[in-house]
């Protein structure tokens, strides 16, 4: 778990995922419009898993994060929900999807 604080969005998301703590929901964080737009971040259309390059990559563009380790909403999920269903072939080929987007971002910003 990662202490309260500011962090520079890379700097985030290094330690986090030394400690196996990277929340990948995106409903877990808050978004300003003008830095989606500006970086051009969105979900990508029949992607399954999406919030994982979605977050992924405003980590990697957000100048400054404000971490802070409060519960302030209750995630729940459902039986016939994407996370329960057993794997498919679209869920792998999304993984493999996402891998791939993740290592363009990575080399578009060093």
């Amino acid at each position: 778990m990662m202490r309260d604080g500011q962090y520079q969005g890379d700097e985030y998301f290094c330690k986090a995922s030394e400690n196996n703590s990277v929340m990948n929901s995106a409903c877990s964080k808050m978004y300003s419009k003008e830095f989606l737009q500006e970086h051009g971040i969105c979900f990508e259309e029949g992607l399954l898993y999406e919030d994982a390059l979605f977050s992924y990559q405003c980590f990697i563009h957000a100048q400054k994060i404000y971490s802070l380790n409060k519960k302030l909403y209750v995630y729940r999920t459902r039986e016939d929900s994407i996370m329960t269903k057993q794997i498919k072939l679209q869920c792998v080929e999304s993984y493999f999807d996402i891998l791939k987007a993740k290592k363009e971002v990575q080399n578009e910003n060093n």
